[in-house]
């Protein structure tokens, strides 16, 4: 007898990357956060025909948590963007609620 095996579910697509944890529950961003460094908030419209963007960078997590505070990010803004090495790029000037996200998830920002 065949054994069934699920060929795709969306059940793992809301999960801490660290923790496994649903992203509301995920506690990870408080826990390894290190408070001394401050992450940098910019707008830039330069090279994209005067059409901004929102740079986060200088975020000291590791490359799985910026992916998953990335699409915490976009899903609340409700705007695309992409990781690129270690910044998270937003589509559209969104730097103040991009802050207030931040600093209550424990984050030093400065914009």
């Amino acid at each position: 007898m065949k054994k069934k095996t699920t060929s795709y579910s969306t059940e793992l697509g809301n999960l801490c990357f660290k923790c496994k944890k649903s992203l509301s529950d995920c506690v990870c961003f408080k826990d390894d956060v290190v408070k001394t460094s401050a992450i940098r908030v910019e707008r830039q419209t330069k090279g994209r025909k005067g059409n901004p963007i929102t740079i986060i960078s200088g975020i000291p997590l590791d490359k799985a948590q910026i992916k998953t505070l990335a699409k915490e990010l976009k899903q609340k803004l409700g705007v695309g963007g992409t990781v690129s090495n270690t910044e998270i790029i937003i589509q559209g000037d969104n730097r103040n609620l991009i802050v207030k996200i931040l600093e209550e998830k424990g984050l030093k920002v400065t914009a």
